[in-house]
Order: C-alpha cells, then sequence, then structure tokens
C-alpha cells in the first residue's frame, strides 16, 4: 500500500475483483493504509522490512486454495 496505489484506479479494480470473487486481500503496507482496508491485517514492510515468514506462509496457503469461481 502507498498513497499512489490508494489512488490508482486499477488498484480499485483489483480490489472490487478480489472481493466479488471471494478471494484473499493480502495487503503490505510500504507507505500509507489504505482507509479501504483498514479492517484487513496487513503486512508492514516499511523502513525496508522484509515480509515475515507468517505472512509468506499466508500468502503461499492463497496460492494453493481451490478457487470459489471458475477459471476464465
Amino acid at each position: 500500500m502507498t498513497p499512489a496505489a490508494e489512488e490508482s484506479e486499477w488498484v480499485e479494480r483489483e480490489l472490487d475483483r478480489a472481493q466479488n470473487r471471494h478471494k484473499p486481500i493480502l495487503p503490505v503496507l510500504l507507505r500509507g493504509a489504505f482507509f479501504r482496508l483498514g479492517n484487513v491485517h496487513y503486512e508492514d514492510v516499511t523502513a525496508g522490512r522484509m515480509p515475515t515468514g507468517e505472512f509468506v506462509a499466508r500468502l503461499r496457503n492463497a496460492l494453493n486454495a481451490p478457487s470459489d469461481s471458475p477459471a476464465p
């Protein structure tokens, strides 16, 4: 998440698509949190931090989870 990303029409579309398809949203905070994602846990990578092992495991699990919607 960055201020520029929050203003991006494409990021907004991606968030809408993920929510409509019941996909997990796993935000990464680089600079400035999104108001829209205020209730979603995010991974803080400010100050040059790397994502935690727990977050990487959540990403891997999300990639291996069955899809709720048909493939395009």
